[in-house]
């Protein structure tokens, strides 16, 4: 046997993930020396007005502003102090703040007051790592001393705050484009932005450095005005040490970017109603707990690596930004509304606690990958994205609930401690729980739809699935100790359960798998209809039980191929047993149902200890496919039912099965369909049947054979090297006899009735004596090797004594006799005229050669054994092969009394015996047989017969059973495109020795195997490698 080698490729792209850095803004400080109002440069480039405010809060008089100039030194120090931040690393956050406010407060502030600055060319923070938190403190300590630097040189540094002035664009605390209609004012606690047009306040700072609870009001009153107060500026509160809680109004609608960045809280966060939560405005704060109310939109990375010691809840928002919450560590987490939760919103989260998901519409990609939960819980019509929950942890249960879709590969790799439980009716994506492990898993809607892969690799304890339709190799090789069908499920097929076995995680043996792998038992439920293409192919389960009033109509193609199931009940309703169904299995016993229709190609085939088929009970069975029972070890008697018609080739070959009873009513027996077992006795072929295939019961022990008068053709070998004695008819439908068709048997006689086409040697190597054919075609059909042995007296010893032939316009009278050889060294000869032997008195036998020629050449030949003592027991020597079944009647031709009555073989007792004179089996007086006659060894035995005082021998030679050498020969190479491969029989050639024919290479005849030995089917050739065939 020679390695067919099988290169695939499997070509692949590499991902390279480049994470972005979040970087918070620089810390800008304020010179409070002055209470001159310090300008700054706005984006657009225009003039800010800013409105001087004293050191007690009162407005000086209209009209006293500074436009855009750094003569002060408060602004020369903002301006170096910016100029100083944005030269040492590049900013992403918020607006500087550059505020003054009294005397009092602007000293704590120059300490204590912290915001973001932003340059022109900001951009969106990124991923926040460690790295960015370094990057910020680094910056803060910068800004620090860039801003002391400056305070203390200011005469030094005014050129340069006027040139950062001119080349570097800070934000301000009023909005772009800020008008005369705006200022900036220290009002309590807090700095606003008042907007007098429109009577709208933003939150631009922390006045009061021994403020720590952030409360927001709704409104605020400034010079007589009131202003509703409707948003927190960028950076406005960042970087903030020993906060308590933050409570904002819910007038506030928008919190701007890095607005909290960084900070650190005692207490809670409560925002009410903001439609925007800018990006990074809570990126890396500690607290206790976040509450956010009617928050439409929260930005990216608003709370990512945000640290609570308590929960989150997070009521009615409409959009959560990428990453919004990225690394956020938290005791709990709910979300209720109909959200939209973008992509890697919650990724990498730890929640010590449980996470509810209530209603949102979607939970896109990556969403909740690497999540680290106790429990998970998703309600309402959600669809879950790709990857949505990939890598997660959880310790507790999964409970999904009402979800849509749960996309491709959403909860990959999980590992879920308790169950998980999946919505009734949802449509699963591809490998969308793949390997994953859980204690178990429930799948209760009939309408489930499942993507490839959808639970394939998985290690789940106990799985229940009420799904109807379970495909699409849904559970290929998943692990689990109970596998429980629903009342809902109807089809079983595409590979759903392939390679199943128990969570044990045991060693190989020998590099096969491990036998204690087996999941004990199934309980296929009622409502199952069908079970095919290779939905359990190679499934490690022990025994499968079926229920009693079970639906199954269909076990289809490979629908347990390889499995190891060792018990399993055929229901009364199944109809159809597909090809290679049970292939390569592991059944005991099988019988069939009152409804089965047919039993497919390779259903039971391929070396398996299938040791019983019953058929009794299958009145409506019509056809049994090729090979369908293969190489088993069938070793019960076999009645076929009434309705069958055709058996396929090589259907039961290679079994062990001790008698046949075929139906009135069969029409086809396939080539090879029984060659091979151990069929004795006797066997009647109906009338109904037309075509004997070849091999069709070669090397069998069928001692006694009657042919139908429907037969039509008798193929090649189909009867050889069996121990037929009777004498044969052929009835005069039959048209074609192959060659060799009756080869090797014990047939003293052969009457043709009607004209066959007959083969070479179709009658060779028999006893036959009795030969009419005279109609046949060829006229001389080859009867070749006869040994026939007469036991007579000397008068009775001419050709008419000894043969009955008439063949193609010749009879026995024209047989040509030689090699005449008498007992004990008398001459025998043989008058040609009187076709007769002469021979002295006293002779006790002779032999002679025979042969005979016809129209068309020498067909009967033969050698005679002539016994003259006419014993009263009379036996003869004959050839048996290893494997065929020896009884006492082959050997024995008759006993007679003086008084010319028979003596049957009942009555008489017998013993054989080895090479070395050691009785092996025996039948004693009283009729009790003991011992047996071995046959699977070349050797010779005697067999004695014995009645009275008479007795009489022969021997028993058992001959090794013809064996051809094979070579198989061939490579196919090929490529992987994810499919099984297709194998090409024209790369592969066999060759027989011994004369076989090997015929056409069929791809049922190749056995594949992977480098560990174990047997793959053709069409399950999917995994790279080699492959030996």
């Amino acid at each position: 046997m020679y390695k067919a080698k099988k290169r695939w490729l499997i070509a692949g792209t590499a991902l390279l993930l480049m994470p972005a850095l979040f970087q918070p803004g620089q810390e800008v400080h304020a010179d409070s020396k002055s209470p001159q109002t310090t300008a700054v440069t706005s984006q657009s480039g225009a003039t800010a007005e800013t409105t001087a405010k004293t050191a007690t809060g009162n407005t000086q008089p209209a009209g006293t502003t500074t436009q855009n100039t750094a003569a002060a030194s408060s602004s020369a120090a903002v301006n170096a102090a910016s100029s100083a931040t944005q030269s040492s690393a590049s900013s992403i956050a918020s607006s500087a703040v550059a505020s003054t406010g009294d005397s009092a407060a602007s000293t704590s502030d120059a300490t204590d007051s912290k915001s973001l600055a932003t340059g022109s060319a900001a951009v969106k923070p990124q991923t926040v790592t460690q790295e960015d938190r370094s990057l910020a403190s680094a910056a803060v300590q910068t800004t620090s001393a860039a801003a002391s630097s400056t305070a203390s040189s200011a005469s030094s540094q005014a050129s340069l705050a006027a040139q950062s002035a001119t080349t570097t664009q800070a934000n301000t605390q009023a909005p772009a484009n800020a008008t005369a209609a705006e200022s900036t004012q220290t009002i309590g606690d807090y700095t606003y932005s008042l907007d007098t047009a429109n009577g709208t306040a933003t939150v631009t700072g922390r006045a009061n450095a021994n403020v720590t609870d952030i409360n927001i009001g709704a409104s605020v009153t400034y010079n007589g005005q009131t202003f509703k107060v409707t948003a927190i500026n960028n950076g406005a509160f960042a970087t903030l040490n020993n906060l308590g809680n933050v409570n904002v109004a819910d007038t506030v609608t928008s919190i701007g970017e890095n607005a909290f960045a960084y900070s650190q809280f005692t207490g809670n966060i409560t925002i009410e109603n903001a439609i925007d939560v800018g990006s990074a405005a809570f990126a890396s704060v500690k607290a206790v707990s976040v509450t956010l109310n009617g928050t439409a939109n929260i930005g990216t990375k608003t709370f990512a690596y945000a640290n609570l010691s308590g929960g989150i809840t997070i009521a009615d928002a409409k959009t959560i930004e990428t990453q919004a919450f990225f690394g956020l560590t938290a005791s709990s987490l709910k979300i209720d509304g109909q959200a939209d939760i973008s992509e890697s919103a919650f990724e990498s989260a730890n929640i010590a606690g449980d996470v509810t998901v209530n209603n949102a519409q979607t939970i896109d990609k990556n969403a909740f990958a690497s999540l680290k939960a106790q429990a998970l819980t998703i309600n309402g019509q959600t669809d879950i994205g790709e990857g949505a929950f990939i890598y997660a942890q959880i310790t507790g249960s999964v409970n999904i609930t009402g979800a849509n879709t749960i996309g491709d590969n959403a909860f990959q790799f999980a590992k879920v401690t308790d169950a998980i439980n999946v919505p009734d009716n949802v449509a699963l994506g591809e490998k969308a729980f793949y390997q994953v492990y859980a204690a178990s898993l429930s799948l209760n809607g009939a309408a489930t739809t499942f993507g490839n892969q959808a639970f394939a690799m998985s290690r789940i304890g106990q799985v229940t699935i009420n799904a109807a339709t379970i495909d699409q190799q849904a559970f290929f090789h998943l692990y689990t100790d109970q596998l429980t069908f629903g009342d809902d499920v109807r089809v079983i097929t595409d590979g759903a359960f392939q390679f199943i076995e128990n969570t044990k995680e045991l060693p190989q043996i020998d590099g096969k798998d491990n036998p204690k792998n087996q999941i004990d038992s199934l309980n296929l439920s009622a409502n199952i209809k069908t079970i095919t293409n290779a939905a359990f192919y190679a499934a490690k389960i022990t025994v499968i039980t079926v229920a009693p009033d079970s639906q199954l109509t269909t076990l289809g193609y490979q629908a347990f191929a390889f499995a190891t199931v060792t018990s399993m009940d055929m229901p009364d309703s199944l109809e159809q047993i597909g090809d290679q169904a049970f292939y390569g299995g592991k059944l005991v016993k099988v019988a069939f149902g009152p409804k089965l229709q047919s039993i497919g190609n390779l259903a039971f085939a391929e070396f398996g200890p299938l040791g019983n088929a019953d058929f009794s009970r299958a009145t409506a069975l019509e056809t049994i496919g090729d090979s369908a029972f293969a190489y088993n070890t069938i070793n019960n008697a076999i009645a076929f039912p009434a309705k069958l018609v055709s058996i396929g080739n090589a259907a039961f070959v290679g079994n062990r099965i001790p008698a046949l009873k075929l139906n009135n009513g069969l029409q086809t027996i396939g080539d090879t369909a029984f060659g091979y077992n151990q069929i004795q006795n006797e066997l009647v072929v109906p009338d109904s049947v037309t075509d004997i295939g070849k091999y069709a019961f070669v090397y069998n022990s069928i001692s006694n054979l009657t042919l139908g008068n429907g037969l039509k053709t008798i193929g090649q070998e189909a009867f050889e090297a069996n121990v037929i004695l009777n004498a044969l008819t052929i009835p005069s439908s039959v048209t074609t006899i192959g060659a060799k068709a009756f080869n090797v048997n014990l047939m003293p006689k052969v009457i043709i009735a009607g004209a066959p086409v007959i083969g070479k040697e179709a009658f060779s190597t028999n006893r036959i004596t009795v030969l009419q054919a005279s109609t046949a075609q060829p006229a001389t059909p080859d009867a070749l090797n006869q040994s026939a042995d007469a036991y007579t007296d000397s008068a009775h010893v001419s050709l008419s004594d000894f043969f009955d032939v008439a063949i193609s316009g010749v009879t026995h009278q024209d047989i040509v006799v030689s090699n005449i050889k008498g007992s004990n060294g008398v001459k025998v000869t043989f008058d040609t005229a009187s076709k007769s032997f002469k021979m002295p008195a006293q002779t006790q036998g002779f032999s002679f050669d025979w042969s005979l020629k016809g129209n068309d050449g020498v067909t009967y030949t033969g050698h005679y054994n002539v016994h003259l003592d006419d014993p009263v027991i009379r036996a003869h020597d004959i050839s048996l092969f290893t494997g065929q079944v020896w009884k006492p009647e082959l050997n024995f031709i008759d006993a007679v009394k003086q008084d010319g009555t028979s003596v049957p073989l009942s009555e008489l007792t017998w013993t054989v015996t080895d090479e070395n004179g050691k009785i092996v089996s025996e039948k004693d007086k009283n009729g009790i047989v003991t011992g047996d006659v071995d046959n699977t060894q070349p050797t010779t035995y005697t067999v004695t017969y014995t009645y009275g005082a008479e007795s009489g021998s022969a021997k028993i030679y058992y001959n090794q059973r013809l064996a051809a050498s094979y070579a198989l020969v061939g490579t196919q190479t090929t490529t992987a495109t994810g499919q099984p491969i297709t194998v090409d029989t024209k790369q592969f050639s066999l060759s027989l020795g011994e004369g076989f024919d090997a015929g056409t290479l069929q791809l049922s005849d190749l056995n594949f195997f992977d480098a560990n030995g174990n047997q793959v089917a053709a069409d399950a050739l999917t995994a790279t490698g080699v492959y030996t065939v």
